[in-house]
C-alpha cells in the first residue's frame, strides 16, 4: 500500500484513501501531513491504523469522543499530540515536585543543623559571660588567679 502512486491513492473514495495516503506519505517523506477529509468510519480506521502501524496512540485517540463521531486525520493526530503533551507536562510536574521535595529535605536538614549550632553558640556565650563575671568578681575582690 505504501508504494501506491498519488494518482492511485486518489482513486479511492472511501476512508481507505486517507489510510493509503498516510502510508504513502510516511514512505516518501517520513512525515505525514494529514488531509482535511472527514473520516466516516472513525472506529474502524483507527483500529486499522493501530494494527498496521503498531502505534497504540490511534486507539487512545479513539477513546476521545467528538460530536457527530466524524473526524479528519488532522483532528485525530492533534488529539494524539495533545495527549502526549499533557502526559509530558504531567511527568515534568512530577519530576519538578520530586526535585522540590528533595531540596526541601536538604533545607530542613540544614535548618536543623543551624538550630543545633545556634544552641551550641548560645551555651558558649553563656559560659563566656559567666567566666567574664567570675573574672570581674575576682578582680573586684583583689583575688589573683592563674
Amino acid at each position: 500500500m505504501a508504494y501506491l502512486t498519488e494518482e492511485q491513492v486518489k482513486l479511492f473514495r472511501s476512508d481507505f484513501r486517507i489510510v493509503a495516503d498516510y502510508f504513502v506519505q510516511k514512505r516518501k517523506n517520513k512525515n505525514y501531513i494529514p488531509s482535511r477529509r472527514t473520516i466516516k468510519h472513525v472506529d474502524a480506521v483507527l483500529k486499522f491504523m493501530s494494527v498496521m502501524t503498531g502505534d497504540e496512540r490511534f486507539l487512545e485517540a479513539q477513546k476521545v469522543k467528538t460530536e457527530g463521531g466524524k473526524k479528519n486525520m488532522c483532528e485525530i493526530l492533534d488529539q494524539v499530540e495533545n495527549r502526549g503533551i499533557q502526559k509530558g507536562m504531567e511527568i515534568m510536574r512530577a519530576e519538578k515536585d520530586a526535585v522540590i521535595a528533595e531540596k526541601d529535605a536538604v533545607i530542613a536538614e540544614k535548618d536543623a543543623a543551624l538550630v543545633e549550632k545556634d544552641a551550641v553558640i548560645a551555651e558558649k556565650d553563656a559560659a563566656l559571660k559567666e567566666l567574664a563575671l567570675a573574672k570581674e568578681l575576682l578582680r573586684k575582690h583583689n583575688i589573683a588567679f592563674a
